[in-house]
């Protein structure tokens, strides 16, 4: 009788939830938590032992339902609609934990082809921005390029015809001296 006993916070401090959660796992678990003589529950070591094992299945995914069919009770009484209902929702339960575990068991290969897939498209879309920018650039430099040597045509013409203004003034500018007309 010297049996240690937790009370609901103890319990729950122990476990790590909360003690609403306790509440519902024995209601939903039909477990028998005993209580004191003011009528507040009490836990002992095995029940402590039962919901960490009721956590961890938790924390695994799995159901209250499939829980309470693991720990050896038999599920509530239901309807023969809802008993396949339920059926069905074990089904999908089994079926998520079998989805979740091969999930985490390849999620590191499925995270390698999922950055290796998202890096090729990165250096895919960098590559043609990169190309859109050099064909933008060498277009911005023939144009450029163009327009100088425009300019420099220009000068020159403008240039040679100062010239040639500059040698027919000379020309037809200059008398002939020495001649006298006759």
């Amino acid at each position: 009788m010297n049996e240690k006993r937790y009370i609901i916070s103890d319990a729950s401090k122990i476990l790590d939830v909360e003690s609403h959660v306790l509440r519902y796992w024995e209601e939903e678990l039909e477990i028998k938590i005993p209580r004191n003589e003011m009528g507040h529950r009490y836990y002992t070591e095995n029940h402590i032992n039962l919901l960490k094992s009721v956590r961890d299945l938790k924390k695994q995914g799995y159901g209250l339902k499939t829980i309470r069919i693991m720990l050896g009770g038999e599920p509530k009484e239901l309807p023969a609609d809802q008993m396949q209902n339920t059926k069905i929702e074990q089904f999908k339960e089994i079926m998520g934990e079998i989805v979740s575990k091969a999930l985490r068991e390849n999620a590191g290969e499925i995270g390698k082809n999922i950055r290796s897939g998202i890096n090729i498209e990165i250096k895919n879309e960098l590559s043609s921005q990169l190309e859109a920018k050099e064909a933008r650039e060498e277009e911005r430099f023939k144009r450029l390029d163009e327009a100088i040597r425009a300019k420099q045509r220009g000068k020159s013409e403008e240039s040679v015809n100062r010239c040639k203004k500059k040698t027919k003034k000379k020309i037809f500018g200059r008398k002939k001296v020495g001649l006298n007309p006759v």
